[in-house]
């Protein structure tokens, strides 16, 4: 006789094999693993860039920069966009103003490296008293330089005013694409500067808080002047430009001597015979033997208009092949390209120096 099974009696060990239960594991769908990743990395990479890069704070009225994409520099600007030298302002001695771009700016180098810095303590290291101001934006181009020239003026009184230019600035930068202000030659030769600067509407919320923290830098904008003028006095000499570029031929090369005459006479204009504009060559890991197309039509436009002119081209290229250091090009950047590193802006320092200061006593 059989008897029923139990549905409570045990199974007997050896003949019954009954499988242990698994544990259940949290498994996140893959695409919410994307977005968890990157949500994970977008908040590492913020992290690092507070560190170390683009992280602008405000040290009481000084606004600092972390910089690393060109070299490894933390560099240092007042309010009104003036980039610190880190030498201490001496009471009353003469003052020389430095005006430029991105070159100006100087982002790339520490505050004690930039041609400013360089230039102070030249001078004071040869018992000379000299304050240096340098303000650079980046993009700009002469049309800047123009507009700002009588709040310079007026807040600096500058015994000279050094003004940097580059082979962009000979270019169509200065009509087509510049920062801030562009310039227009009219058909009757005169000058016209147009204002293009990014004016932002209020905004609250979140596009407020991203345009707090645009990597703009609104001090540097707000330093320029915000007068309405739009016409520089200055009118092109057509017929002696034109001659001046006939012999080296080509319309690209007599429109490139208009631009770089246009360039030099409204700078003549806007501040007169304390001027020196200084061209910044463009000299990499090969090349500068002769002049470069730019660098002629602004010599050239500068001996027209009896305007202090200066190239830094055999500077540089002495530096290069004789004590084998490149003006241009960080560690982490290609060698001879991009902005100036401490080299170029130590060379510019020098061949300003030498331009300004008799010979005789240069080195006392």
């Amino acid at each position: 006789m059989r008897t029923p099974l139990n549905e409570s009696a045990q199974p007997i060990s050896g003949l019954v094999e009954v499988a242990p239960i698994a544990p259940k594991r949290f498994r996140l769908h893959p695409l919410r693993s994307s977005v968890v990743g990157a949500l994970l990395a977008l908040l590492v990479l913020e992290l690092l860039f507070r560190l170390i890069g683009f992280e602008r704070t405000q040290r009481g009225s000084v606004r600092e920069i972390r910089h690393f994409t060109e070299g490894f520099a933390t560099s240092h600007f007042g309010p009104d966009g003036v980039r610190l030298t880190g030498n201490l302002a001496i009471q009353g001695a003469p003052l020389w103003l430095i005006i430029g771009d991105s070159h100006v700016e100087a982002r790339e180098v520490s505050d004690a490296a930039t041609m400013g810095a360089v230039l102070e303590q030249m001078a004071r290291s040869r018992g000379r008293s000299l304050n240096i101001r340098q303000y650079g934006w980046s993009g700009t181009a002469a049309p800047a330089y123009i507009v700002t020239a009588d709040s310079m003026l007026r807040a600096w009184a500058p015994e000279w005013v050094i003004i940097v230019l580059g082979p962009e600035d000979v270019g169509t930068q200065p009509l087509e694409t510049a920062r801030l202000w562009r310039m227009r030659i009219e058909p009757d030769t005169s000058i016209r500067l147009l204002d293009v600067r990014f004016r932002p509407s209020a905004a609250t919320g979140l596009r407020g808080w991203l345009r707090e923290r645009s990597l703009t830098p609104s001090a540097m904008i707000g330093g320029l002047s915000r007068q309405s003028a739009l016409f520089a006095q200055f009118t092109l000499r057509l017929p002696q430009v034109r001659g001046a570029y006939a012999a080296q031929g080509g319309e690209k090369t007599q429109e490139m001597g208009l631009i770089a005459h246009a360039t030099v006479g409204a700078l003549q204009d806007a501040y007169a015979d304390r001027l020196l504009v200084v061209y910044a060559s463009p000299i990499g890991h090969s090349g500068g033997e002769t002049a470069d197309p730019e660098e002629s039509a602004l010599l050239a436009a500068c001996a027209l208009e009896k305007v202090r002119c200066i190239s830094t081209r055999e500077s540089m290229r002495e530096e290069r092949d004789k004590r084998f250091r490149l003006s241009r090009g960080f560690s982490n950047t290609a060698p001879g390209e991009g902005h100036l590193n401490a080299v170029g802006h130590d060379v510019i320092a020098r061949d300003i120096w030498h331009a300004l200061v008799p010979p005789a006593s240069a080195d006392q």
